[in-house]
């Protein structure tokens, strides 16, 4: 009896060439990996741009007065950061009356100080109050689960109403002598203290972030809330972290204000809100959280400080700049809801 031979099933593999992106797809996400590295280069251009308009505009003396004016505002761009990265579609909108009250603040307290130790105990009041702010608010939204947006902006109104009715409306005292120096004075060159101090800030804070398992935490928190929880994070206490970082970061702007300004007047810090939100975001931070960064925050502040400078070189009016600063932060908001639509 003959068999036939068998003949097993013969498998062929087939290579399909996988479509290499576009050429516009490749350089969005190289951009979208590199924001600081991209916003330098605007600030560069503006540099360039300001110096061919206006001769001296991209000088030394000139680009230490634009860090000096970008430093507050990177202090608030700074404590966005903490609420941005750990997530929950954070942002604390109450940064900026932090700041002003704890100017106002300082400016009593310190008048009122007798000598280093007085001043030390002046300035950590002021910070006291900010971190029970800040507790409060964290504890609010992380554990009640008031949403941020409502939460911080009722804090807001609540600090400035509390200021208001403690002051009785009225200008307190100014900066005393070595706080005036330290916002004024130079360190070398055009380079201020108060650039100088903010820098040291922001590098120790950038460092936090990366190097330690607390700053870690709020960008695993805030990248997968979901995945967090799983490995033991206490997801609620990483948040309350955050807003009570937040608080003290304003309210160390507030009183590094209140030295570069000269004097406290309430409601000095307001302007500096929505440009703090957009700082971030130039920065490379995202709403929906886990990514962000000091450095990022500082660039972003410091292009909008230039971008300011600007306009008003070209003779645009306060009006006119508010508005550009707000179209900014819309379109920011706008490719961010893309982005976000696109991922889920």
């Amino acid at each position: 009896m003959s068999t036939s031979p068998s003949t097993a099933p013969t498998t062929e593999t087939v290579s399909i060439p996988l479509e290499r992106p576009g050429a516009g797809r490749r350089v969005k996400a190289y951009l979208d990996g590199h924001r600081s590295l991209v916003g330098v280069a605007a600030i560069v251009l503006l540099l360039v741009l300001g110096g061919i308009i206006r001769p001296g505009f991209a000088s030394a003396d000139n680009i230490g007065s634009l860090l000096a004016i970008a430093a507050i505002l990177t202090l608030l761009a700074c404590s966005q950061v903490f609420v941005v990265v750990s997530g929950g579609e954070g942002i604390d909108l109450s940064v900026a009356a932090v700041a002003s009250m704890s100017a106002v603040l300082a400016s009593m307290f310190l008048s009122r100080a007798d000598g280093a130790l007085g001043s030390a105990l002046a300035i950590g009041g002021v910070l006291l109050i900010a971190l029970v702010i800040g507790a409060v608010t964290g504890l609010a939204v992380a554990f009640a689960r008031i949403p941020p947006l409502v939460m911080t902006l009722g804090m807001a109104q609540l600090i400035a109403g509390a200021v208001f009715a403690y002051t009785a409306g009225s200008a307190p005292s100014s900066a005393p002598g070595w706080l005036a120096e330290l916002g004024a004075a130079r360190a070398f060159g055009p380079v201020r203290w108060l650039v100088l101090v903010v820098a040291v800030l922001v590098v120790a804070g950038e460092l936090w972030l990366r190097r330690t398992r607390s700053g870690r935490s709020l960008f695993l928190v805030g990248a997968n809330d979901g995945a967090a929880r799983l490995s033991g994070l206490r997801i609620r206490s990483i948040r309350l972290l955050a807003y009570t970082s937040a608080s003290v970061t304003g309210a160390v702007a507030g009183i590094l204000l209140l030295g570069s300004a000269g004097s406290a007047q309430l409601g000095m810090a307001d302007g500096y809100l929505l440009l703090s939100i957009a700082a971030v975001i130039i920065g490379g931070a995202r709403f929906s959280g886990g990514e962000g960064s000091f450095a990022g925050a500082a660039i972003g502040a410091v292009l909008l400080t230039v971008l300011d400078s600007l306009l008003l070189v070209l003779g645009l009016g306060p009006g006119t700049r508010i508005a550009v600063q707000g179209a900014i932060l819309l379109v920011l908001t706008l490719v961010y809801a893309r982005e976000r639509s696109l991922r889920s």
